[in-house]
């Protein structure tokens, strides 16, 4: 069974990946290849339960995939040379007056009583007859059926709410990690904190999720930034991993529970990880060995569905395009999810496959170098959290097309560039801040 070939092959380019990095485990090339080693280890585990068949055709299609993402990585790292040799070392911690993480976090909560108002509404309006008890499975049903979307002023209070997230909870990762951590800066938490209501209302898990990553993204390498790389070092950011990652299945079945998805007694917490970590993986090779899709769809049809979806609302006659793919089943377990590499081949083939591969990789290295060497300040960092979260998830879903080709990428990447103006503001007397 080529699964344990689809392991050991992915072992390699890990470590492949790790020492290329210079040991770096926060470089975009180590997260890709790892996501992939984590959804095929849990298949691997599952193996017997789902009984499926796994081929040599699709363990090529993953690692060339891997291997072009690698070589975007070297290419940008051999372009940012430069601007490692330039990086400077002189730093201070960024002063913002408390008020304003204070009051970005009441704002926010505002802002979710609101988006819950209105979600009650329409709940009633689709017959919830049970109050605010009968909102979520109400309104989950409905969206989980494309009856309805996300109310598009509730998407934009979610968009204000998880930019002011990651612009304090960066600030508040930068300054703690790198000076010494005073009481006060954990005001800058506040915003994030005010964040998870938003989250939660999506009726969706997937927004919990960025937000970790955020953080866990600035956090690790703030960490090795002071630090250095090593493996002490090393040890210590894998350590973060797995307490956001325990924090993240907190938040994830929590919610879970809220939104009539939780733990039952025939699925239990390994059988919910595996399903959503690994299934796809084996869904994948009866995509590329099978091979039922359509020849005729649109250009980008999986790939670029946001753009369609814009063009739509400006006048265009386009049609409706959705991005739910049909089930695949197997012993014990369905799924709909067929990694990223389902989308990019369906739209382009197994060149343009490699393509994409290729120029993520380049562009998620060269959003890294700008944070890692401090090319345009802290906004570098923010913007490669916003735009580069999808990283961790390249071997589970697309969401780099869904995310990033996507006015909502650009709302958030606004948001925080105005509060990032306004730390300039109260940090221009300090010339030699890392900002």
């Amino acid at each position: 069974m080529f699964i344990y070939t689809l392991v050991a092959g992915l072992i390699m380019i890990l470590v492949m990946a790790y020492v290329f990095s210079g040991q770096d485990l926060m470089s975009p090339w180590v997260l890709a290849t790892g996501s992939f080693f984590i959804c095929s280890f849990f298949a691997m585990l599952n193996l017997d339960y789902w009984q499926y068949d796994f081929r040599m055709e699709t363990c090529l299609v993953i690692f060339s995939s891997l291997i072009l993402f690698g070589l975007g990585t070297i290419l940008a790292e051999h372009q940012l040379g430069r601007a490692k040799a330039n990086a400077t070392d002189k730093m201070g911690p960024v002063y913002i007056p408390l008020k304003f993480p204070i009051l970005a976090a009441a704002v926010s909560f505002v802002l979710a009583a609101v988006s819950f108002d209105s979600l009650y509404e329409l709940s009633l309006a689709y017959g919830n007859v049970d109050g605010y008890a009968g909102v979520f499975p109400t309104i989950r049903k409905l969206m989980e059926e494309r009856v309805i979307g996300l109310p598009r002023w509730q998407s934009y209070r979610l968009v204000f709410a998880y930019g002011t997230a990651v612009f304090f909870q960066t600030i508040f990762f930068y300054n703690a990690i790198f000076f010494k951590l005073k009481a006060s800066w954990c005001c800058f938490l506040l915003p994030t904190l005010a964040f998870l209501p938003h989250a939660l209302l999506t009726t969706g898990r997937m927004d919990f999720l960025k937000i970790t990553m955020a953080a866990v993204m600035a956090a690790g390498l703030f960490y090795q930034m002071k630090h250095g790389i090593s493996f002490k070092t090393n040890l210590k950011v894998v350590g973060s991993f797995l307490v956001a990652g325990l924090l993240f299945l907190t938040l994830f079945f929590s919610a879970g529970s809220l939104t009539w998805k939780g733990l039952s007694a025939d699925r239990g917490p390994f059988k919910i990880v595996s399903h959503y970590a690994g299934a796809q993986i084996p869904a994948l090779d009866v995509f590329v060995n099978d091979k039922y899709y359509s020849e005729d769809e649109l250009v980008g049809q999986m790939t670029l569905i946001r753009v369609y979806g814009n063009l739509r609302t400006l006048g265009l006659d386009l049609p409706q395009v959705s991005p739910i793919l049909e089930y695949t089943y197997f012993t014990n377990v369905d799924t709909n999810v067929y990694t990223a590499l389902r989308s990019y081949i369906q739209d382009y083939g197994y060149v343009g496959m490699g393509l994409v591969s290729f120029l993520i990789g380049l562009l998620c290295s060269t959003l890294y170098g700008f944070a890692k060497y401090r090319i345009i300040g802290l906004y570098g960092m923010m913007a490669y959290v916003v735009l580069c979260w999808p990283v961790f998830l390249y071997g589970q879903n697309e969401w780099f097309f869904f995310t990033d080709v996507n006015t909502s990428a650009l709302y958030a990447l606004a948001i925080i560039y105005l509060w990032y103006w306004l730390m300039k503001r109260y940090n221009s007397h300090e010339k030699e801040r890392f900002i």
